[in-house]
């Protein structure tokens, strides 16, 4: 490796100016160089010597259960010698092990030249073999040796409940199971969370079953935020690779909330992915959110097997599954067959292989430049395949995927699935082709109102991220992503639709609309009109409510005590407390939970939170609030004879953003929003909607219409009308999905669904 390389010369240049760093003779020292162990002042590790010590006390139980620290650099291997490193803790096939549970600052100081081959009981091999309850930090493991491990990793082999930031490595891992440039296997018990930020990987890994370039096997509620790899990963016969986790798994899948998260990461155009199942950032996404990443390597599918059946499943950002969101890959996909089966089957996509089963699996706002290479299967008996710009097959092309865009000339569809060949789009999704600039690029097909590329990004984002133009070229010009913005989780929609319960057992619906902005005590407050609709009673209830953001948090108008009260803290962590005032009643909620609400295909920051009388426990998600009612009715003295049972609709300017269950959030739109209204806000309308036969199109008086296209969801053209747009025929369409395009004579496009019942 050209870094390695670089690396031994400045190390061997060093020792010629007299700037020697004193390498391992294989003895154990006999205390430290100072320190007593508190995070005040902790153990100092001045020599190789000392840093066998707290091996020596990890694997015994005497000691590594305490603060250490990284005083000087550490070199374990001279120039020809060959030491083997004991690593500091141990797992014995999962039956028996000793782990590091402390703290260990490397101070940004390099432990050099680690080699370690594995033995029986030393199967997890790194600098540390097994960790615990344990926070490793600011360590750089350079010019590492790892082979013949169950588990291996430059920094832990084996990691459980560990939290690792600013950790860099280089050199070679190799495992027979689970091989990361950073960690071999992470693990964190159920109720509990770990973090690994800001680390760095160099080393090539190689290994027969999982392998990343920061985790080779991820179990359970793990962020990975800022993480970079520039290694190669390579996997033999049938493995899991990803840029930076080979395999990201939960410990259920029957969880309420996710907190397996990959955000804000790169995988660079050197680290090339090669495994059965390949991912520019993840190899298999069993259950997990993938934001703010980017790929730039090529990655290649092996087609293998000799008997049975062969597979191969390759991504741009995931080999399968995964909630991919605000991401992009620029690398080429490829596949190679080496497999002897009857039956062989490979899928390619520039974002994802395909889906995964029984896990999440969707993407949105996302794009990809790279070439599509497919494997050769001349001669196999039978064959199962899909080649496409996001992904090769999915099981839910109308639902999953949508706000998708590539690079325009390869000649593949958007999706892989065999029906969609002759509709080769997916909803709200298109191409793109260069601009008259090097940094514009422009949509084949208007989106959001607009056919540039950035500005479709952008408006698709939700506030989750912001895409930048490329002014200083690092990406060639395509829209790049600002890594360190923070995600706006704040409540930015104004419309919601919740599903109340009459004393008489009778169904109805509350209805909550932005309805303008206005100002109480300098607050800059919106106006949310209430409307409880109970129609067997033929009355409405109708309420003004007052709410401002401020920090993350969300305040209401108490109207009897004329004060604000914190209704949302989205900024609060698992154990905070804040408690709610409606009139004279009050109630203190617990956050129990906090993650990401996967639904529809989007991802939402979440909490779950409880009180004692259950007045107001239940789902809070950011952006939209409390999913069983927006405000606690049960604190409100003039509340009414109903309950708020949950919300069913939720439209952020006009866009639907999540449904509940099979609820027809379109008729629901269309009743609390009048023709002569929506003419004047968007300067059309498509009415009615849902619709049996006829629809017809209305027009503000500034507008003339052009033409009307009616496509099927695939894309595929099935009515052009250019004159009498009052009345379009729908009587030959089958009950489903379709989209309307209207055409103005200035050469604006407007798009909008419909549903033909």
């Amino acid at each position: 490796m050209k870094k390695n390389i670089l690396l031994s010369i400045f190390l061997a240049f060093a020792m010629f100016c007299g700037a020697q760093v004193p390498c391992w003779d294989g003895t154990v020292a006999e205390s430290y160089n100072g320190g007593d162990g508190t995070l005040e002042n902790p153990y100092q590790i001045a020599t190789p010597q000392q840093l066998a010590l707290l091996a020596q006390q990890t694997n015994d139980g005497t000691g590594g259960n305490a603060c250490y620290i990284l005083t000087e650099d550490i070199c374990l291997n001279g120039e020809g010698d060959n030491i083997n490193w004991t690593p500091m803790g141990y797992r014995i096939n999962g039956t028996q092990y000793a782990a590091f549970t402390g703290v260990f600052d490397g101070n940004d100081h390099t432990v050099s030249n680690l080699y370690c081959i594995a033995s029986e009981v030393y199967q997890c091999t790194g600098l540390f073999g097994c960790t615990e309850d344990a926070i490793i930090k600011n360590v750089i493991v350079s010019d590492v040796y790892l082979t013949d491990g169950y588990s291996s990793g430059a920094v832990v082999g084996y990691a459980m409940n560990t939290n690792i930031s600013n950790c860099n490595a280089d050199g070679h891992v190799e495992a027979n199971m689970m091989a990361g440039g950073i960690a071999g296997y992470c693990q964190v018990n159920a109720n509990a969370s770990s973090l690994i930020e800001n680390c760095v990987n160099y080393s090539n890994v190689i290994t027969f079953d999982y392998g990343g370039g920061i985790t080779g096997y991820s179990h359970g509620d793990i962020v990975y935020k800022k993480c970079e790899n520039y290694g190669v990963i390579e996997g033999e016969v049938d493995c899991d690779c990803g840029g930076i986790v080979g395999i990201s798994k939960p410990i259920s899948i029957n969880i309420p909330l996710v907190n397996c998260v990959v955000e804000e990461c790169v995988n660079h155009e050197s680290a090339e992915i090669i495994a059965t199942t390949a991912g520019g950032i993840v190899g298999r996404a069993q259950l997990g959110i993938i934001n703010k990443c980017a790929n730039y390597a090529s990655i290649t599918g092996h087609l293998t097997g000799d008997e049975g059946f062969g597979s191969t499943f390759v991504g741009g950002i995931t080999g399968t599954g995964g909630a991919i969101s605000n991401s992009f890959n620029r690398g080429n996909l490829s596949a190679i067959n080496s497999s002897t089966c009857d039956f062989q089957e490979a899928y390619i996509g520039g974002i994802t292989g395909v889906d995964e089963h029984n896990a999440i699996s969707s993407a949105f706002n996302v794009y990809s430049t790279g070439n599509i290479t497919p494997p050769d299967l001349s001669g196999v008996p039978e064959t199962d395949y899909g080649y496409a710009n996001i992904v090769g097959y999915t099981f839910h092309p109308d639902e999953n995927y949508y706000n998708c865009f590539w690079l325009d000339g390869n000649g593949y569809p958007a999706c892989g699935n065999e029906e969609m060949q002759e509709h080769p789009n997916l909803p709200g999704s298109c191409a793109f082709t260069q601009g008259s600039t090097p940094t514009s690029w422009v949509l084949n097909e208007p989106q959001y109102g607009t056919t540039d590329l950035l500005e479709a990004l952008n408006a698709g984002s939700l506030g989750q991220c912001t895409w930048l133009e490329d002014v200083t070229g690092i990406n060639d010009g395509y829209p790049i992503i600002e890594m360190d913005g923070e995600s706006d989780y704040q409540l930015v929609g104004d419309e919601w639709y919740y599903e109340i319960t009459h004393s008489n057992g009778t169904i109805s619906y509350q209805h909550l609309v932005h309805e303008n902005d206005s100002t109480i005590n300098d607050d800059k407050v919106k106006v949310i009109v209430k409307t409880n609709t109970l129609y067997d009673l033929r009355t409405n209830q109708t309420t003004h409510e007052y709410i401002y953001e401020e920090n993350n948090k969300v305040y209401w108008w108490n109207k009897t005590l004329q004060e604000f009260t914190v209704l949302y803290d989205f900024g609060a962590n698992v154990g905070d407390e804040w408690t709610i005032t409606a009139g004279n009643n009050s109630v203190t909620v617990h956050v129990d939970e906090v993650g990401y609400l996967v639904k529809d295909a989007r991802w939402f920051k979440a909490m779950i939170i409880s009180d004692a009388n259950d007045v107001f426990s239940g789902t809070v998600v950011c952006g939209i609030g409390h999913l069983t009612s927006f405000f606690p009715e049960q604190l409100l003295e003039n509340k009414g004879d109903f309950e708020v049972e949950g919300i069913r609709c939720y439209w952020n300017d006009d866009i639907l953003l999540y449904k509940e269950d099979d609820t027809d959030c379109d008729a629901v739109y269309n009743q609390w929003h009048s023709v002569d209204e929506t003419i004047a806000n968007k300067g059309f309308v498509v009415y009615p909607n849902p619709a049996k036969d006829i629809i017809s199109i209305s027009l503000s008086d500034n507008i003339e219409c052009q033409s009307v296209s009616i496509y099927s969801i695939y894309g595929r053209l099935l009515k052009s009308q250019n004159d009498n747009f009052e009345t379009i025929n729908l009587a030959n369409l089958i009950p489903g999905l379709y989209l309307i395009k209207v055409r103005m004579n200035d050469g604006k496009e407007f798009s909008e669904k419909i549903v033909v019942k």
